[in-house]
């Protein structure tokens, strides 16, 4: 009786692809591919979580929410079953964008029979969308987990998949700091000045180079204009304070904010 308890407890269950984002805009829009040009499936609220896979070119691939649209031939599903390869559509016609192809044998939930020759379905647990990076809030730590590994001299990928998410080696763990810097994958090796005003908050958890962000109260809610790193300041001391940073900025390939590397920094009255 136990184990048929744990079954049923573990069913509903599904394994996240990703890691954890969150909605910054008023209305996001999701769509079925990375551009704006292709169709909008869903729009997703303030607040929303996603459950964001990988990053591409300013725009983060995530798990399909449970509201996208997706339409398929009704001639070619049975019983709910689909019985021969045909694509996943964004709208009830052959002219909206395809997520994928489904293959025969998979079964779908049907939820709208009222187009003719068409049938609305329920996502797929599989399926993917897109939205913009822009809009969508993902800690640093879990933003390094999403770069796509660069393509190497000879043109082949550094992975077999070059579309593979990008993790920093463990290697580096607990080395000095030099070797935590070289974790990162920095774009730019020197960094430019930069000056930056707003609260300093730490970050839930610290990552192996940045501890802290500047943010900025946007109806009541805490928005990151920015990560800190100091050898030199304590920046726990100032937590909390509004205050204005000084140092050279650097960014790092996958992240939607930059770094700062804090020379100077002075209360903001």
């Amino acid at each position: 009786m136990r184990a048929i308890l744990f079954f049923i407890l573990l069913a509903p269950c599904v394994m996240r692809a990703g890691v954890d984002g969150v909605v910054t805009a008023n209305k996001l829009n999701v769509r079925v591919r990375p551009g704006t040009k292709y169709s909008k499936v869903a729009r997703l609220e303030k607040g929303a979580k996603l459950d964001v896979i990988k990053y591409v070119d300013g725009w983060y691939q995530v798990t399909a929410p449970s509201e996208a649209a997706v339409w398929i031939a009704a001639s070619y599903v049975e019983n709910g079953v689909v019985k021969k390869e045909v694509h996943l559509r964004s709208g009830p016609s052959l002219a909206f964008s395809s997520y994928r192809l489904a293959e025969p044998g998979e079964t779908v939930k049907v939820l709208d029979t009222s187009r003719q020759g068409w049938l609305r379905i329920e996502p797929p647990v599989d399926l993917k969308a897109w939205v913009s990076a822009e809009y969508v809030y993902v800690t640093p730590e879990n933003a390094a987990k999403l770069v796509v590994k660069p393509v190497a001299k000879g043109g082949k990928s550094a992975a077999s998949d070059k579309t593979k998410d990008n993790q920093p080696s463990s290697k580096t763990a607990g080395k000095a700091e030099a070797a935590k810097d070289e974790a990162l994958p920095f774009i730019d090796s020197k960094g430019v000045p930069a000056t930056e005003e707003g609260y300093l908050l730490p970050l839930r958890k610290d990552s192996k180079y940045v501890t802290h962000a500047i943010v900025k109260k946007i109806n009541g809610e805490n928005f990151p204009i920015c990560y800190l790193h100091s050898s030199t300041h304590n920046l726990k001391l100032w937590k909390g304070r509004r205050v204005t940073v000084s140092g050279l900025q650097r960014w790092v390939k996958g992240w939607q904010r930059p770094i700062i590397e804090v020379i100077k920094i002075s209360p903001t009255m």
